[in-house]
């Protein structure tokens, strides 16, 4: 009966520990390929009429933003003409419409706040 008992609960914390480890690792990894976030911004920026050729995207993943409930996406525009301003981005993964916007700029020093590609 004591053998019986035993097993059970090793078996049990067996359980536990595999659905502890597992859950969250599929819930941290399961996201886009970064090339699919670039390209759903290169569709947001074709659509405001602006060309491949006059900017550079960054799309980078960082798992600890998911795990803290942030935006694990950060998205920044480099614009050719406006060298020293930075564009952030959000991809809106968890809506239906999975839409790109503008939620931010980085002007790296500039004193005049005229930003061309402010949406």
């Amino acid at each position: 009966m004591k053998k019986k008992r035993l097993f059970s609960i090793i078996l049990l914390i067996i359980t536990v520990l595999i659905v502890g480890v597992v859950y969250p690792y599929n819930q941290l990894n399961n996201h886009e390929d970064l090339d699919a976030v670039r390209s759903k911004v290169e569709e947001h920026l074709t659509n405001k009429k602006m060309k491949a050729t006059d900017y550079q995207i960054n799309v980078e993943y960082h798992w600890k933003s998911k795990l803290f409930g942030y935006d694990p996406y950060v998205i920044s525009v480099q614009f050719h003409d406006e060298p020293d301003v930075k564009y952030y981005y959000k991809y809106d993964y968890k809506s239906e419409t999975m839409g790109v916007y503008q939620n931010g700029v980085a002007p790296g020093g500039k004193e005049d706040k005229n930003f061309k590609h402010a949406e």
